[in-house]
């Protein structure tokens, strides 16, 4: 695929999100935000955060997604339940490419193995 394509791709991707009324790209849902390795160093579960990071894997299991969100601090596991945040949400996660910067709003809690996860 070509350098071209893969742009052309990712801007009809953008408008297909701001048609569908996502912020993108605005400051204003910057405010509040923490840092991941804030969020390991105390780990509170039940704690409601809100974080931004870059996607770095996704897997898709059904009606849940499982992913990855980096930042200079770390790495924290994403849960992503269509029962819980509504099929039309969970559909554009779904849209959602690695690599993306993403703003995630959730509550903190560990998996069966221990992995810290929003």
């Amino acid at each position: 695929m070509e350098i071209d394509e893969i742009i052309n791709q990712r801007k009809i991707k953008l408008e297909a999100l701001k048609a569908k009324g996502m912020p993108i790209f605005g400051p204003s849902s910057l405010s509040g935000l923490t840092t991941l390795g804030s969020i390991l160093a105390d780990f509170k579960e039940s704690q409601k955060v809100s974080v931004s990071g870059r996607l770095t894997a996704k897997r898709l299991h059904g009606k849940v997604i499982f992913a990855d969100l980096r930042d200079s601090g770390g790495r924290i596991q994403l849960y992503i339940k269509a029962d819980i945040i509504g099929k039309e949400n969970f559909e554009l996660f779904e849209s959602v490419d690695i690599a993306d910067t993403i703003n995630v709003k959730g509550e903190l809690f560990k998996t069966h193995t221990g992995e810290p996860t929003i």
